[in-house]
């Protein structure tokens, strides 16, 4: 079974109809391999028509995203079920982007897993990496690299890429430490 752990950055926390995929990374499980999109300035530019109501400046990598999906068996998230994915299927619907049927491709929520399975002070992936004593630190995204990263600026998204980068290891990490804690379960997106 091929696994991947997905990150994604969107340029805010509202409701997807509102906000857009800003990047998205997917490390591969036991791999130094990742795959990542994050706009560019072609997508900002391209998405200039006022009389469009449709935000369309994550077209690009929303497709490159999907494409990419089709490689594994299973993705692993964290708060997935809360956020990202549902972030995804809503902005592919509604730039009509294909989307993984709920079967196609199998998605465990490690969130869940630390929420239901042990009681931490704070169940975001920051903490519990900390709590468990992870080689990695987790990253904080400035609001200037943020604000800088949807504008495409070079040198901000390199940034942002590099933070889902870390999440994913740090995912890839606190799956191993949580390994037979949890009940195997198949779940689709």
């Amino acid at each position: 079974m091929r696994i991947g752990y997905l990150d994604i950055e969107t340029n805010g926390i509202s409701k997807q109809d509102y906000s857009e995929l800003l990047s998205w990374v997917i490390k591969t499980k036991d791999s130094d391999e990742y795959f990542y999109d994050i706009i560019n300035e072609d997508d900002v530019a391209r998405d200039n028509d006022l009389d469009d109501p449709m935000i369309r400046k994550d077209e690009r990598i929303l497709r490159s995203l999907s494409e990419t999906l089709k490689l594994y068996d299973k993705v692993v998230t964290w708060f997935g079920a809360g956020f990202d994915i549902k972030a995804i299927r809503t902005r592919c619907a509604l730039l009509d982007v294909p989307f993984p049927s709920p079967w196609e491709l199998v998605h465990e929520d490690l969130y869940f897993v630390a929420k239901f399975k042990y009681r931490l002070s704070s169940n975001r992936l920051g903490n519990a990496a900390e709590v468990f004593g992870s080689p990695y630190k987790k990253t904080k995204v400035t609001a200037k690299a943020w604000s800088l990263a949807t504008r495409a600026h070079p040198e901000a998204c390199k940034y942002v890429i590099e933070h889902n980068k870390i999440d994913t290891q740090l995912l890839e990490w606190m799956d191993a430490v949580f390994k037979g804690q949890r009940r195997p379960k198949k779940a689709g997106l």
